[in-house]
């Protein structure tokens, strides 16, 4: 798999795709951004249940190894955040169909749904 990277850049503007059956367009929505997400299988949007994980699979040196929760759950899915002065034409979204995600300053915590690419119905 080293083979395999790259170099890789986060645009301003990332597609997702939307996960839910329906969804109201103008709340926060569960999308898969594949460019963040490309291993990750698209579906129903879950959540696993909890399971315990152990610091000793970082491989950090005891001086920088981060603190560690000792159980944690997974999903298949980012939740973003509906910009509220930028409403979707229509009320619903449907499984698959894709939206632009918009980051700020190059960071993946200050994201919010983006209405110039409107799929909603």
């Amino acid at each position: 798999m080293a083979e395999n990277i790259k170099q890789w850049k986060l645009e301003k503007k990332e597609i997702a795709i939307i996960l839910p059956k329906s969804c109201g367009a103008n709340g926060d929505l569960q999308v898969n951004i594949p460019k963040l997400m490309p291993l990750i299988s698209r579906g129903k949007p879950k959540v696993s249940p909890p399971f315990g994980l152990s610091a000793g699979c970082l491989c950090n040196s005891g001086d920088c190894k981060p603190t560690v929760s000792s159980q944690i759950c997974s999903q298949n899915f980012i939740t973003v955040p509906h910009c509220p002065n930028r409403d979707f034409q229509n009320g619903t979204f449907y499984e698959g169909d894709k939206l632009y995600v918009e980051f700020e300053n190059d960071d993946i915590y200050q994201m919010h749904t983006d209405n110039s690419m409107d799929v909603s119905s």
